[in-house]
C-alpha cells in the first residue's frame, strides 16, 4: 500500500514509471485479498500507474478487477471492450455500473451479461446506449420488470419506447443527484462536526473522494477557500468548469488532488489536464479576484435578460 500511497503525490514521469513497474511486480506476488486492496486503493487514481490498473483490471478474479473496472479513468474504451468479452459475469456487473461508458462498451455488456448484469446497466442512468442496446432492453423489459422500472427512471429512453412499454417519465425526487440541497446541508453539518473536533484540512479532501463523498468534497472546497458553500455548491451542480477551477485554486489545493476533484464532478470528456497550467499559474488571491469577476458577469447576464 505504500507504493500505491506515492500516487497522492506529484510524481515526475520517471518516477511514475519506477514505481508503476514496482507495483507490477507486487500484483504478480501477492494473493487476492491484498491485490483487491491496491485495486480498491488505485481506483481513483486519475494519472500515473497505468500498467498496474491495467493488470487489475484483467485479473481473473472478479473482487479485484471490480474496483478499478468501476472508477479507474485509466481505462480506455478498447479495454473495457476487451474485458466484457473475455471475462466472466463479476466483470462485466463492474462494467455495467461505470459511469459514463460508450455505446461500444455497453453493447458488449449486454451481449454478454445475464440478467443481474442486464438489470445493473439499465440502472446505470449516465451509460450511453447505442439505438440497437436501447431496443433490446425494451424488450427484456416486457418480461422483467426491474429493467422496466429502471427504464422507466432512465432520461434518454425515447418516447416511442416508453409509450410501447407503457412507462410514463419518472421525475427524480433527487434533481441534482449527489448536490442536492439536502445533500449539501448533511454536508454542512458534517462539516461543524469536523470543525469541532479539529480544523479540516486538505488530506479530508482526499479521503472524501476515495470515499464518493461528492458534497462532502463541496462543502471542504468552499471551506477551505473562504467561500459561500451555495455558491460553490451551484457552481460544481451545474458543471462550470472555470467557476469550479478558480474554487479550487481559491482553496489552494495542490493540482494533482485538484485534478481528482474535477475529473470526478464532470463528464469524461471535459478538458481538465488543459487547466494545469493556468491552475499552477494563478495565486489563490487572484483566483478569488477573478471569481468574483466571473460571477459579477454572470450576474449581469441574468438582469439583462431580465423580462420587463
Amino acid at each position: 500500500m505504500k507504493l500505491a500511497s506515492r500516487f497522492d503525490a506529484p510524481l515526475s514521469t520517471r518516477e511514475a514509471e519506477l514505481y508503476d513497474t514496482a507495483m507490477c511486480e507486487l500484483v504478480g506476488k501477492v494473493d487476492p485479498v491484498v491485490r483487491g486492496q491496491l485495486s480498491e486503493r488505485l481506483a481513483r487514481v486519475p494519472s500515473g500507474p497505468v500498467r498496474s490498473v491495467l493488470l487489475l483490471a484483467h485479473d481473473p478474479d472478479s473482487h479485484v478487477a471490480a474496483p478499478v473496472l468501476r472508477h479507474s479513468p485509466l481505462l480506455p474504451e478498447p479495454v473495457l471492450v476487451a474485458i466484457a468479452w473475455t471475462r466472466g459475469q463479476g466483470h462485466l456487473a463492474a462494467i455495467a455500473g461505470r459511469r459514463h461508458i460508450t455505446p461500444r462498451v455497453s453493447d458488449m455488456v449486454l451481449a454478454r451479461g445475464a440478467a443481474p448484469v442486464l438489470r445493473t446497466l439499465a440502472a446505470n442512468d449516465t451509460a450511453r446506449l447505442s439505438e440497437d442496446g436501447m431496443a433490446r432492453l425494451a424488450r427484456l423489459a416486457r418480461g422483467d420488470g426491474r429493467i422496466k422500472d429502471a427504464l422507466a427512471r432512465r432520461p434518454d429512453v425515447p418516447g416511442e419506447v416508453r409509450r410501447g412499454l407503457g412507462i410514463e417519465a419518472v421525475e427524480s425526487a433527487d434533481p441534482e443527484g449527489p448536490l442536492a440541497p439536502a445533500a449539501i446541508e448533511a454536508a454542512s453539518d458534517w462539516l461543524t462536526a469536523l470543525r469541532a473536533a479539529r480544523e479540516p484540512r486538505e488530506s479530508d479532501l482526499a479521503r472524501c473522494l476515495r470515499e464518493d463523498e461528492t458534497a462532502r468534497i463541496v462543502a471542504l472546497v468552499a471551506y477551505l477557500g473562504r467561500d459561500e458553500l451555495g455558491q460553490t455548491a451551484a457552481a460544481f451542480r451545474a458543471g462550470a468548469l472555470d467557476a469550479m477551477v478558480l474554487c479550487l485554486r481559491m482553496a489552494d489545493i495542490r493540482w494533482p488532488l485538484a485534478e481528482r476533484v474535477l475529473r470526478r464532478c464532470l463528464d469524461p470528456g471535459a478538458p481538465v489536464a488543459a487547466q494545469q497550467a493556468a491552475y499552477q499559474g494563478v495565486s489563490p488571491r487572484a483566483a478569488e479576484r477573478a471569481l468574483r469577476a466571473l460571477r459579477m458577469r454572470s450576474s449581469l447576464r441574468v438582469v439583462k435578460g431580465w423580462p420587463g
